[in-house]
């Protein structure tokens, strides 16, 4: 088939299907035949399938891949995640239901570059879904997508160099699940066991080394005011107070030590009244979220360093803690309430509906484990060491991600052709 036009409606190159059947309930472990469940394509699949993670035992009349095929989920409940393709290349795999499989010939346009297309021109997927309580994609509906379509050769390279890409962001993130594991691990050993220790005793959280006290938060920490604004009485230009909203907390500090050279923080604007109780914040401050929209978040905190001579001062749903007497070291206050002896007690002490919230009046009675401050120095320097490595693998992995949306906007778009020899 020859494309007279680089830019094209899908429905003139495409034919559209329906996968079939294949209930979760029948995905069967060392079963024969590979296949994909629609739910799959939202959670195990990026823009290439290269390896089936799932199989069952059904047979019949049912639903086949072919080579260069590309999969969409037909419903969720966002419209958001209708926006998403995968190509495969394996044949005779299993399509179960609500997978939309759009069958294009492999001379005219390469499945992974389709698929490539699709999640960048998100926007324009997101105007052909119908629906309201659960939203859907059709076929005759994708039919109208205008594709970007250059001679096959050039979108195999721009499809080559997209996944080249994937595969080193996907190589990150197996470094970092690895190294999320060693920190949980050592967490769990560290938090309960300790360094060296051959001597344990009974406490009120369970086992522990006998050199290590039990106290309540509020003997160990006094509460420090915090002021509450909204995103919008805040800027990054203005002002000369700085705010540590709980919304950074939960998405935007990566890292438990948050260091202010390296941190850019929002400011109060200066039109804001400041009166009451303004208590700003100093070197070694424990700020926990305590709000949250799922009991993962519950317990997340921050300990902050490098004030200087910045005005600092606790925000919008934060508890500030400050070591009264100097029972806890620098850089282990943020580990403290992660201990597996504390934080099942504080996330069970957060209530709420949409939103789970901790309360001053029922942190202050948590309990928490001390050890000795050199003992506290040293786990704070393993895990600390554990928390910097994942900060890089992370880092890298932005760059990467950065790299990708920026060649997708210019390869798929045609603003840069890529040269390829058809030959």
């Amino acid at each position: 088939m020859k494309i007279e036009n680089e830019f094209i409606k899908l429905g003139e190159v495409a034919k559209f299907f329906k996968g079939k059947g294949l209930p979760k309930s029948e995905l069967v472990e060392n079963a024969k035949s590979p296949c994909i469940h629609y739910g799959e394509l939202f959670t195990k699949y990026g823009q290439r399938i290269t390896e089936i993670k799932s199989f069952t035992n059904l047979s019949g009349n049912l639903v086949y891949s072919k080579s260069n095929d590309v999969l969409m989920p037909t419903s969720d409940v966002t419209p958001n995640g209708l926006a998403t393709a995968s190509a495969i290349y394996e044949e005779g795999v299993i399509l179960g239901g609500d997978i939309l499989i759009t069958r294009i010939p492999s001379d005219v346009v390469n499945g992974v570059y389709l698929a490539y297309f699709i999640k960048y021109s998100k926007s324009e997927v997101l105007r052909l879904v119908t629906g309201s309580t659960v939203y859907h994609i059709y076929g005759k509906d994708l039919a109208k997508f205008k594709l970007f379509c250059p001679p096959i050769f050039e979108q195999k390279k721009i499809a080559e160099i997209l996944s080249t890409i994937d595969e080193k962001i996907e190589a990150i993130d197996q470094r970092i699940a690895e190294t999320q594991e060693l920190k949980k691990g050592l967490i769990q050993q560290l938090l309960t066991k300790g360094i060296g220790h051959t001597k344990f005793k009974d406490s009120p959280l369970g086992e522990i080394p006998e050199s290590w006290e039990v106290f309540n938060v509020e003997d160990v920490f006094d509460f420090v005011a915090t002021k509450s604004l909204s995103r919008a009485q805040l800027s990054y230009e203005l002002g000369t107070v700085y705010y540590v909203h709980y919304g950074d907390i939960h998405s935007t500090f990566k890292y438990p030590l948050v260091d202010l050279n390296d941190t850019e923080l929002p400011r109060i604007l200066p039109e804001i009244e400041m009166s009451g109780n303004i208590q700003y914040l100093i070197n070694g401050d424990l700020i926990l979220a305590d709000a949250s929209e799922d009991l993962e978040g519950v317990g997340i905190c921050i300990e902050i360093h490098n004030i200087s001579n910045r005005k600092v001062i606790g925000g919008l749903h934060t508890i500030v803690l400050r070591d009264k007497i100097g029972r806890t070291a620098n850089g282990f206050r943020t580990y403290l309430l992660s201990s597996p002896l504390t934080l099942p007690f504080i996330k069970r002490i957060a209530t709420g509906a949409s939103v789970l919230g901790v309360s001053k009046g029922n942190l202050k009675n948590i309990e928490v484990v001390l050890p000795p401050i050199p003992e506290q120095q040293k786990i704070a320097e393993i895990l600390s060491s554990v928390d910097q490595k994942l900060q890089i693998q992370q880092d890298k992995k932005a760059e990467y991600q950065e790299l990708k949306k920026g060649l997708m906007q210019q390869l798929l778009t045609g603003k840069i052709r890529v040269k390829v020899n058809p030959n």
